[in-house]
């Protein structure tokens, strides 16, 4: 026999002369050599989980590691963790035997019952057909039994419920009575204000990006702590277009120009603005003179498109234009709305739609109420049978967040201010009635803002207001100074920037003739 080779005597019958190595082979599956004894270090309470690592006093070892108690069904039996409901040394308690060809089922003896049968305690029974195992003399959904939840005899404590095995609140999977306060919603098991929330802006889980913070429910680059929303600051271009009002101005966001035409007193001059400073722009066929014409900026088509105003003849226009960059060019559309001046036009980015509100007809000098579409190729008079009051001076934006275009104000058939809002679809329109307005306006200037998620109004009075699809905010700049008062100014949103630029108009108090060239910047607080 090889020196060091100490092995029980049919293994020494078996492998006179073995190695250290062939001496391991000799153990059972499962089973380690531990000095000259095969164990289990599963379960050996003196070799647990190693040869020579011995558990305390009053533990077992179970699975390896040494514990101070098992878990049921099992129980400690002279050191080892057994489950007593199966082990036929140890059924139901330690060292109760079964008879030679018994099985131990539910801690219970008795002879080993027919295939396909198997044995539930003390009687015979059918086996449990997946998913469901047997605990004790059932078969059960370990999933969803809230008393085996994970495991026989597993009980979930009052008020959880099983699911896939996990003892859970109820109110984790079934829709419960909220436990936060509101405003506050649960958020992965915390109360949040998903108005300010930036990690969960308006829902859970919705976070703000883009250096951007959460404000009613939006991402927006607008500060929380403010009751208002923006700043207005004066550019200071090395050059600007001549002082005038009543004029059209238009976002080109393909070039990242903003585009001003005409305006009075008999302006016919096109201009741009690049962020930086406004540069004139010769064309060989221009629109010419005209006031009370409205312009937008056409995405799908990337052209500016003109309607309608008056000469320098105060004779009413219904031409079409577009202006692509480089030239104007005059359309000739099969179908043209009736001449007018003073009317609202938008784009609906959605429908790929410019849309034409109301205004002031030709002849005879009456207010519109009807509703205009172009699609590129003609213009279809698409007016539903509720409208809004006819009018002229009316405000309107395109808001890209809810697809709708919103319309405010403007001037009755007795030049009467008006203080309605409405919303146009595509289809229809609908009055939206709002707990506060922007009052009575004198030719005010409205478009919609990508940055805040809000329409912006600058009143006659200098004041600003916002909308958001439910009222009308007066929003107190967060700093000064502001735009000075003024009627029939420009305006339009630049994307590229996410700032609203506002242009000219007529100063709102005598001398009558005192026309506007600054430029203004709306947008986010510091």
């Amino acid at each position: 026999m090889g020196q060091g080779c100490m092995l029980p005597v049919a293994a020494l019958l078996a492998s006179a002369g073995c190695s250290q190595h062939h001496e391991a082979d000799m153990c059972a599956p499962g089973e380690a050599l531990c000095g000259i004894t095969c164990v289990d270090t599963e379960s050996d309470a003196t070799h647990c989980g190693a040869c020579g690592t011995a558990c305390f006093p009053g533990e077992v070892c179970n699975a390896g590691t040494c514990d101070s108690s098992c878990a049921p069904p099992s129980m400690e039996c002279s050191g080892h963790c057994i489950d007593t409901s199966s082990s036929v040394a140890n059924c139901g308690g330690c060292a109760v035997t079964c008879a030679r060809g018994e099985v131990c089922s539910g801690g219970l003896c008795g002879p080993r019952c027919a295939p396909p049968l198997v044995r539930w305690g003390g009687r015979c029974g059918p086996s449990c057909a997946p998913p469901l195992i047997r605990c004790g003399d059932g078969c059960v959904d370990i999933a969803a039994d809230p008393i085996n939840c994970g495991g026989c005899n597993i009980l979930c404590p009052s008020g959880l419920m099983c699911v896939d095995g996990l003892c859970q609140s109820r109110c984790s999977v079934e829709e419960c009575p909220p436990r936060c306060e509101a405003p506050l919603v649960e958020c992965l098991a915390r109360c949040i204000d998903a108005s300010t929330d930036s990690e969960n802006c308006g829902t859970c889980n919705h976070v703000c990006g883009g250096g951007s913070v959460c404000r009613d429910g939006l991402c927006t680059h607008c500060p929380v702590t403010s009751e208002y929303c923006g700043t207005w600051t004066q550019a200071m271009p090395t050059a600007s277009p001549p002082p005038r009002y009543d004029f059209a101005m238009a976002y080109d966001s393909a070039r990242g120009r903003m585009v001003l035409h005409g305006g009075g007193p008999l302006r016919g001059d096109t201009w741009e603005f690049d962020g930086t400073t406004w540069t004139e722009v010769t064309t060989a066929v221009p629109p010419g003179t005209r006031h009370g014409h409205s312009m937008v900026y056409d995405a799908a088509r990337g052209v500016v498109v003109l309607f309608g105003g008056a000469d320098a003849a105060a004779v009413h226009l219904g031409d079409t234009w577009e202006f692509d960059g480089t030239g104007w060019m005059q359309i000739t559309p099969t179908a043209s709305p009736p001449a007018r001046l003073r009317h609202a036009m938008v784009y609906d980015s959605a429908r790929g739609r410019v849309v034409i509100f109301a205004g002031i007809l030709v002849f005879p000098e009456n207010r519109a109420e009807d509703t205009w579409e172009f699609d590129g190729a003609t213009w279809v008079d698409v007016t539903p049978a509720v409208s809004p009051a006819a009018r002229s001076e009316a405000q309107m934006a395109y808001d890209d967040a809810r697809g709708v275009v919103v319309m405010y104000g403007g001037a009755s058939e007795d030049l009467d201010p008006l203080l309605d809002t409405w919303e146009f679809d595509g289809t229809m329109w609908r009055e939206v009635v709002t707990s506060a307005s922007p009052g009575p306006q004198w030719w005010p200037a409205m478009t919609y803002s990508a940055s805040l998620g809000r329409s912006v109004l600058y009143g006659d009075a200098g004041r600003t207001y916002l909308f958001d699809g439910t009222t009308w905010t007066d929003a107190a700049p967060i700093s000064s100074p502001v735009p000075r008062r003024r009627g029939a100014p420009g305006i339009a949103y630049d994307s590229t920037r996410g700032l609203v630029v506002l242009f000219g108009g007529l100063a709102s108090f005598p001398p009558a003739d005192n026309y506007l060239n600054d430029t203004w910047l709306y947008g986010a607080g510091p």
